[in-house]
């Protein structure tokens, strides 16, 4: 649904598998007012998948499957999505890996088809997984480890670095809602935007927290 001056559209049915397995969706803009979603959900064989679809100029694109796990042996789950400043879709997702058992932080990207890396595994469960870019088009995913009671980090400035521990929390786990919100993620339509660095938003125990690194300072002026 769009919101203008005459009010809310319609409803649009965008998925191509209709369950009520669909969720964990994601929405981004493009410099064209394209639109990017990206959402878990079944395939008709109840198999588990990560699925993306464009709306370009008022008319939705094929359903695409990111990940399928029937196919890579690799459940998916709730998606965060951004778009380049060439317009390419980047989507980070949660996942289990049920070769090696361990949680899985992802990156897919769509050149002239998806390509998917593993940017983080572990033993224990990782989830809210957020997704931003800054103005050079590197990539910045968070994520939390609940067992551990870290806030994570990692960046793709042409390679993927080691992650970072963001916050470390005694009593982490006693909280469900720590997830992490990049303020980035609005970029390219927000002028404001970080040339490089993050900021992001979290919630401990019960208060909106604000973390941002020294290089993202000027563009927080005011906030």
């Amino acid at each position: 649904m769009k919101k203008d001056t005459s009010g809310w559209s319609s409803i649009e049915q965008v998925t191509d598998v209709d369950t009520d397995q669909n969720g964990g969706l994601s929405i981004a803009v493009d410099l064209n007012d394209d639109i990017h979603l990206a959402w878990g959900g079944c395939n008709p064989n109840w198999y588990n998948c990560l699925y993306y679809r464009k709306k370009t100029s008022g008319v939705w694109g094929s359903q695409e499957t990111i990940n399928d796990s029937s196919s890579t042996n690799i459940s998916s789950y709730s998606a965060a999505i951004c778009v380049d400043s060439n317009n390419k879709p980047h989507v980070a997702w949660e996942a289990f890996n049920y070769t090696s058992s361990k949680s899985e932080v992802n990156h897919s990207v769509k050149n002239t088809s998806w390509q998917t890396q593993t940017v983080y595994d572990s033993s224990n469960s990782l989830t809210a997984v957020d997704i931003s870019l800054d103005t050079s088009d590197n990539i910045y995913i968070v994520w939390q480890d609940k067992k551990a009671g870290k806030l994570m980090l990692a960046k793709n400035d042409g390679t993927w670095g080691s992650a970072q521990v963001l916050v470390a929390f005694s009593n982490f786990i006693s909280y469900s809602d720590n997830f992490a919100s990049l303020l980035w993620s609005t970029y390219p339509g927000n002028t404001n935007i970080s040339s490089t660095g993050i900021a992001c938003l979290y919630v401990y125990p019960s208060s909106i927290c604000l973390l941002y690194t020294s290089d993202a300072a000027d563009e927080l002026d005011g906030v």
